[in-house]
């Protein structure tokens, strides 16, 4: 069967350059001053800048009648959600800050804000250009003066804007930066965007690793109110730091050093020691050192002296390379600049699993004990993190400030289980079977004709040598599987290889294709290489479009042939236009077309994405059309999914005859205001051009977009 693809970014991609000296001096990174030009518009907290027209929101609206359905048996559930009791009374006021003479830089702005804040008497959060509070200012405009560290006197003058009201996005926001001030008052670490419990960690030393308990919240307006979400999760530390990594690639690759270092770090996730920032690793440096100097208070210091100065950090190596990061796009919107951090492999831990950890079953089995737990085991730890909340003095005065209040009781609901379904089979669906109560239909499968099948006129098997007998087993194994579900596979041409090297297999594959055409390529490999992997399923998907199953040694070679044929040839039939099975499609469905779009960023070019739209393109939605999409920054992305929805519509009426008489977009995401926005421009730029397709005057056609969330 196909290995699993790689997670993580970046595996097995190619390096990019290093960093040239022609850049702009080096920067100690997550030390380094940065500078943010002030906003009195839509600033945001953290230097994150706000959305633009806040009349592109759409507001969460409570469904008028009844939408609640009859069908099933009724079940009580809990959820991972916590009601905000008070949140009717919670207020939220809004002021521009300005400061004379001006002062750019964000840190000092709150800095000489915090020396006067205790005349404002309310609970506040100031972002450095916007103020918010829980109650009206006694003035407006509110006058304070503050000295700077240079004995500079500053004027703070405060003026009202406005109140935030229920289902304005600064309301939203100002909650959710509530409540990463209370969980930092829980002594949580913040790495990325998700707090964790470094005093709770697991130690997993034989694998140099740390799990760290953590939690994701976020408040989101709901049709009753707002509501706080609370999911469990953890974080992979490593206890390597990169300059480990380093020496370890230097002992095993020392003929290869700079690129295997590469290989190993770039893409890659590391959080430094003295601030616990993370930073995604766009390359390394190998002409620059610690010894390196950058322009710091009007002099040049090194990275030597300044970790010293400031963090009382003494660097050991002198001599390691140093690692580049490229500001993130947020940082550089709200003007604190495009160029790159430098960061010292000695202060950076790395996060996350490599592929050897991935490739290890007993780690990731032990990683699972820990990181899997039943229902009843989330519902007390999701109680015990409220309990917390509630014992500290100093986080329950912050949100009676507030005047909110947290109900230590997840939020109960009604659910149905649905009737279990009949799954469908055989030529034209004429057998069905019932799913049963464990929904594990796999037997029947195995003994039953597959809904429909694919092409398999021309497949071609490529081998070792070293595997011969055991793929020529294999072979009759699948063509046996295959006839007993109703599909005629015939042999395969087979190609042996003198090894199981990256380079054979794709020179092969090239030299075959030139000459013969061919519906789907099975490459038998000895063992699991991501590189290997990588390079054959995107030599055959980009540049020859020809389907490809890639399958180790190991899957065929531990007893239990019949059951891994069968799986195998599940995948194959469906790469190759078939379908082993569907459930019924109620007549509402039928003439529908269900849309998945998702986007990909490209880990080391951070101006380049990729979007992948596919659909269905029948009514049992066992077939599929795909579009891929590349993605500019700063191009329009509704445009280009415009573009590809109409190439997708003019291929359901090439195979039906006809167009879907509706279209259901599903985009994942987690940035919700840009998902309200493409389904605002897809009304507008998707609608218009697609009514050349739809010339009847009595035929209307409806587009349904659904913004799908994590919680």
């Amino acid at each position: 069967m196909d290995t699993p693809r790689p997670r993580g970014r970046a595996r097995g991609r190619i390096p990019s350059q290093s960093v040239s000296r022609s850049r702009s001096p080096i920067r100690p990174g997550p030390s380094a001053p940065k500078v943010e030009t002030p906003s009195t518009s839509r600033q945001g907290f953290g230097g994150t800048s706000q959305p633009g027209p806040s009349k592109l929101l759409i507001p969460v609206k409570k469904f008028e009648g009844n939408k609640k359905g009859s069908a099933g048996t009724p079940i009580e559930l809990q959820s991972n959600f916590f009601y905000l009791s008070s949140v009717p009374q919670f207020t939220v006021y809004q002021f521009s800050v300005q400061f004379e003479p001006e002062e750019e830089r964000t840190h000092v702005r709150k800095a000489l804000f915090a020396e006067c804040k205790s005349e404002l008497g309310v609970a506040n959060l100031f972002s450095g250009a916007i103020l918010f509070t829980s109650k009206k200012l006694p003035r407006n405009p509110l006058v304070m003066e503050a000295k700077g560290k240079e004995g500079t006197t500053f004027k703070i003058t405060v003026n009202y804007v406005k109140q935030l009201h229920f289902g304005d996005h600064e309301y939203n926001l100002v909650l959710n930066i509530i409540w990463k001030k209370l969980l930092r008052m829980l002594n949580l670490k913040m790495i990325g965007r998700k707090f964790f419990d470094a005093n709770a960690k697991i130690n997993i030393p034989e694998f140099n690793m740390q799990l760290w308990p953590g939690y994701n919240t976020t408040v989101r307006q709901h049709e009753d109110g707002l509501l706080l979400s609370v999911s469990l999760i953890h974080k992979v530390m490593r206890t390597q730091t990169a300059l480990d990594v380093i020496k370890d690639m230097y002992r095993l690759h020392r003929d290869q050093f700079q690129v295997k270092v590469k290989e190993a770090l770039l893409g890659t996730v590391v959080v430094t020691m003295f601030n616990d920032r993370t930073y995604h690793i766009d390359d390394i440096t190998f002409e620059e050192t610690p010894k390196s100097s950058f322009p710091f208070n009007g002099n040049n210091i090194t990275f030597i002296d300044y970790y010293k100065l400031k963090y009382q950090i003494i660097i050991k190596n002198h001599d390691q390379p140093l690692l580049v990061s490229k500001n993130k796009a947020r940082l550089i919107r709200t003007g604190q600049g495009d160029q790159p951090i430098f960061l010292v492999p000695e202060l950076c831990c790395m996060t996350g699993y490599t592929d050897e950890m991935r490739k290890n079953f007993q780690l990731m089995n032990r990683v699972a004990n820990h990181t899997r737990s039943s229902p009843n085991e989330k519902i007390n730890q999701l109680f015990k993190f409220a309990e917390r909340l509630l014992e500290k003095p100093e986080i329950v005065k912050e949100m009676n400030e507030w005047n909110m209040k947290i109900t230590p009781k997840l939020l109960r609901f009604h659910g149905r289980v649905l009737p279990s379904e009949n799954i469908i089979q055989g030529q034209n669906g004429s057998l069905k079977y019932p799913v049963g109560s464990n929904a594990d239909w796999t037997n029947q499968v195995k003994a039953k004709a597959a809904l429909s099948s694919g092409t398999f006129d021309s497949w071609l098997a490529i081998y070792p040598q070293f595997m011969k007998r055991e793929v020529c087993s294999f072979l009759n194994d699948l063509i046996r599987v295959g006839s007993g579900m109703g599909l005629r596979i015939g042999h395969p041409r087979t190609k042996e290889l003198q090894s199981d090297n990256l380079s054979e297999y794709i020179n092969e594959i090239q030299s075959l294709l030139s000459h013969m055409t061919l519906d789907i390529i099975v490459c038998f490999v000895g063992d699991v290489r991501v590189d290997r992997y990588n390079a054959i399923k995107k030599y055959c998907c980009a540049n020859r479009s020809v389907m490809s199953q890639i399958v180790t040694r190991r899957s065929i070679t531990r007893g239990n042939n019949l059951s891994i044929a069968t799986k195998i040839v599940l995948q194959i039939n469906c790469k190759v236009g078939g379908a082993p099975w569907t459930v019924a499609n109620p007549t509402l469905l039928q003439g529908i077309m269900v849309i998945g779009f998702d986007v990909s960023k490209d880990s080391l070019n951070r101006n380049i994405a990729f979007g992948a739209l596919v659909a269905t393109m029948n009514d049992s939605f066992s077939s599929y059309h795909s579009q891929p999409i590349e993605i500019i920054k700063g191009h329009d992305l509704s445009s280009k999914i415009c573009s590809a929805l109409q190439k997708t519509l003019e291929a359901y009426e090439k195979k039906n005859g006809t167009l879907p008489t509706k279209v259901v977009f599903y985009r994942d995401g987690e940035d919700e205001f840009q998902d309200v926005c493409i389904a605002e421009k897809l009304k507008v730029n998707f609608l218009s051009p697609i009514s050349i397709y739809y010339v009847s005057p009595n035929f209307r056609f409806k587009i349904v977009c659904y913004l799908i969330s994590r919680i």
